[in-house]
């Protein structure tokens, strides 16, 4: 079977690119004939680059010209270039993201069926917060081209489905978790603390863009103030792990210094695999208060690396009752008051919650395994294309 995904922004990096090149590797470790499709890069990557260590086809097509409108690349593509991705000749075309104008042109390039992972940008903040008109035009585009196609929507999880049901009340839809990050290197949990919250550093990871809304950020900054003032004898102290994203960790920065905890907190700026695993590995929590999240890779790599974790109800993650049930989770709605009591409880509990991620941490690999993924992908496509399942 030959599956193209399609992901015109891949060499740009980031969180969508991330997961892609994890879908990808593992479906061609179990099928011939994964390619992902991409555009010629027009920016620096916003993370580290592929691993290009991954034996994956990358097909990169040369726009005649890029511009940028209204925060959308649009790019016009030779003849030449629509003859190299139509002679892939896939099965199945997976589509990533959504509000990319380039995905329009599946429907002309291919006439094989389309599978579409929105990535969760089909969550109501998402469709509500800008640009509506264009979004609600957009996707009203996408479902008219696409009319002609066999067409399924791939979910993250089962808030995300609810949304899709949502905006496309008759599209088919199916719901498949993604792994972890493949460039943040496994780790195996550090040792457990060995004394109670009280007169220890207690250290909070977040991990992620620096955007400011989406994240939560602003909230966790404001929680952190509440709950290092009511600590007792600990002293809690904050990590924020990842690149700017417009503007966000100056104004981060200059709001810590207005809440007197300027001290505590730590901007690492982008990190490289190696030291994102190293900075994993020294933090006692994960934290992370998004008010929408489609899925959460940071996230999985928490829970993977044996870390309690104090996440949004909002993270479509927490939607899997396997996962929002575990006792080392806590799950709040995204806002100070909430937050900061429960950053508070975690800490005090540390000891107890840092046992009971370990011990479920053979559960949460088989969750989050990327063969387990790409297997349950493949067994769509080929129902789909009315193919065989391939032999892993």
């Amino acid at each position: 079977m030959t599956i193209l995904h399609w992901y015109p922004n891949f060499l740009h990096g980031g969180g969508t690119a991330n997961a892609v090149q994890g879908l990808a590797a593992a479906q061609s470790r179990q099928c011939s004939g994964v390619v992902i499709a991409t555009a010629t890069p027009s920016v620096g990557p916003l993370y580290e680059t592929f691993d290009a260590s991954i034996k994956v086809e990358v097909l990169t097509w040369l726009p005649s010209r890029t511009v940028r409108i209204g925060g959308q690349y649009v790019r016009l593509m030779r003849r030449r270039e629509v003859a190299k991705l139509r002679a892939v000749r896939p099965e199945v075309v997976h589509v990533h993201g959504e509000f990319n104008l380039d995905n329009l042109r599946v429907s002309r390039l291919f006439r094989c069926p389309v599978v579409i992972s929105p990535h969760g940008a089909c969550h109501p903040v998402v469709l509500g917060k800008s640009r509506q008109a264009a979004k609600r035009i957009f996707l009203a585009a996408e479902d008219l081209l696409l009319r002609g196609h066999v067409r399924v929507f791939h979910a993250l999880c089962p808030a995300e489905a609810e949304h899709l049901a949502a905006v496309f009340p008759a599209a088919a839809s199916y719901c498949v978790p993604q792994g972890p990050s493949v460039l943040v290197p496994r780790i195996s949990p550090g040792p457990a603390p060995t004394q109670a919250a009280g007169g220890r550093r207690v250290r909070f990871l977040f991990a992620g863009r620096l955007d400011v809304f989406t994240k939560g950020l602003d909230i966790l900054l404001d929680a952190f103030e509440m709950a290092a003032s009511r600590s007792g004898g600990a002293h809690l102290s904050l990590i924020l792990a990842g690149p700017d994203w417009k503007g966000g960790r100056p104004w981060l920065e200059h709001r810590a210094t207005e809440l007197g905890i300027a001290d505590r907190v730590e901007f690492t700026g982008s990190l490289t695999r190696g030291q994102m695993g190293a900075m994993l590995a020294t933090a006692d929590i994960y934290v992370q208060l998004s008010r929408h999240e489609g899925f959460g890779l940071s996230v999985a790599e928490a829970l993977l690396a044996g870390k309690p974790a104090l996440l949004s109800s909002d993270i479509g993650l927490m939607s899997y009752p396997e996962i929002a049930s575990l006792p080392q989770v806590k799950v709040v709605r995204p806002c100070t008051e909430d937050a900061a009591q429960a950053m508070r409880e975690v800490a005090e509990n540390l000891l107890e919650l840092t046992r009971a991620a370990s011990s479920s941490r053979e559960m949460l690999t088989t969750f989050f395994s990327w063969e387990r993924v790409a297997r349950l992908h493949l067994e769509q496509y080929a129902s789909l294309a009315g193919a065989p399942i391939p032999s892993p």
